[in-house]
């Protein structure tokens, strides 16, 4: 996929968490956005442009209950639990374990809910706020030397050294995920799981049911973004500015 797609032409100039942005939805929704047409000034336009590239019709079938059959399917069998006890409601914590052993069940459940996308475990806040720390202060006692020995080129080394600093935490945030075991932001119980389900295997649904709905492809494309850049997903209105209003660039 090219990221000239939408805005290309006479469309505005767009930053890196953009593009990043654009290339996940068309991964996710199973589509690739068109080079005609302007740019998308809205997130609700962003959700005409997604929906001009589907190649089915209309829908009148619900991908929620879709998805929730088929991972509650997958789930009794996992956790081997009562069909009945799993419903929308139904707190993931009651279904898995915690760290290690939640980590392996969540991958294991991520196997069998295959072509379906279960969202990733995350690390905690307070990890990745500690990982922050020890090398931000590491940093710290590299530049205080520096100052000592080579004061004169202390402030752009300085700089280099910050812009250093922040991506070698990016990077060790990156390579930790795998031993992440926090349930996602907005995960708390079995129908918060179904809608991220939703929203990262929109495009195998619509092959599912070949067909898709206005309704539910802005649920999905609401909460996918939400996601994508941690905000709640009741932040993002059709009328929210894009990308400005998403606070990416």
């Amino acid at each position: 996929m090219e990221i000239k797609t939408i805005i290309e032409g006479d469309g505005p100039l767009i930053g890196e968490d953009t593009a990043d942005l654009l290339q996940s939805i068309e991964n996710a929704f199973g589509i690739q956005f068109s080079r005609e047409g302007p740019f998308p000034r809205t997130v609700g336009e962003l959700c005409d442009c997604v929906i001009a590239r589907f190649e089915t019709q209309k829908t009148s079938r619900c991908f929620s209950s879709m998805a929730f059959y088929w991972v509650r399917r997958n789930a009794v069998e996992t956790f081997r639990a009562e069909r009945k006890a799993v419903t929308p409601s139904t707190e993931l914590s009651s279904l898995f374990s915690s760290g290690r052993k939640r980590r392996n069940q969540w991958r294991v459940l991520q196997r069998q809910v295959l072509p379906l996308k279960l969202p990733d475990l995350e690390l905690s806040t307070g990890t990745e706020w500690c990982i922050g720390l020890m090398v931000t202060c590491a940093a710290l006692a590299v530049i205080a030397a520096l100052w000592q020995v080579l004061p004169i080129l202390s402030w752009l080394l300085s700089a280099l050294l910050t812009s250093f600093v922040a991506l070698i935490v990016w990077v060790i945030v990156r390579n930790m995920r795998p031993f992440a075991s926090q349930f996602p932001r907005n995960g708390r119980t079995f129908g918060d799981l179904i809608k991220l389900t939703v929203a990262h295997s929109y495009g195998t649904l619509v092959r599912w049911a070949n067909g898709w709905s206005h309704k539910e492809v802005w649920g999905a494309l609401q909460q996918f973004i939400a996601d994508e850049i941690l905000l709640d997903p009741a932040q993002i209105t059709p009328d929210t500015l894009f990308p400005d209003g998403l606070g990416i660039w």
